[in-house]
């Protein structure tokens, strides 16, 4: 989940009644698993080409694997809809009273940057740092800049 309604529309477009389980079935097959691990790489990277191999087979292997799409399907349904998310948690930050760190790739396309920015104002002691070239996934697309971040942040604060 975000911190605010707006998701990017490919992830509502899966909520469609009857376009879900079409995904579904054509990734099922070995093909189509690929094109999903390709597909998720282009959403979740601003790198799409770096992404490491590990990352892509992975992806595969879990879109093959029996029931894996089925729930994750309705996971998303669960929380994203036509609209965008379903329940949109923001107000509830400033009950977290410790530091904070919110971490956000500068290319991220599945939540847009002004959700991070929203955040920080309702955290009442909140850091941000925003990775560069990157997408959704710091931790995985740059971890060595992730680490940077946790590393300066987290010995000031425990």
């Amino acid at each position: 989940m975000g911190f605010g309604q707006s998701v990017n529309p490919i992830l509502w477009s899966l909520t469609l009644p009857f376009y879900g389980e079409f995904a579904i079935t054509w990734s099922r097959t070995p093909l189509g698993a690929k094109q999903r691990a390709w597909s998720r790489a282009a959403l979740l990277f601003a790198r799409p080409s770096q992404v490491p191999a590990k990352w892509l087979s992975e992806q595969e292997r879990m879109g093959l694997t029996p029931g894996f799409l089925q729930a994750n399907l309705s996971i998303l349904r669960s929380q994203v809809y036509l609209l965008g998310q379903r329940q949109v948690l923001i107000e509830s930050l400033s009950q977290i009273h410790i530091p904070t760190l919110v971490v956000w790739g500068a290319n991220d396309l599945v939540l847009p940057y002004n959700q991070a920015q929203a955040a920080i104002k309702h955290l009442k002691q909140a850091h941000l740092t925003l990775i560069p070239d990157c997408g959704h996934i710091p931790q995985v697309e740059r971890p060595e800049l992730f680490t940077d971040a946790l590393n300066q942040f987290l010995p000031s604060h425990l």
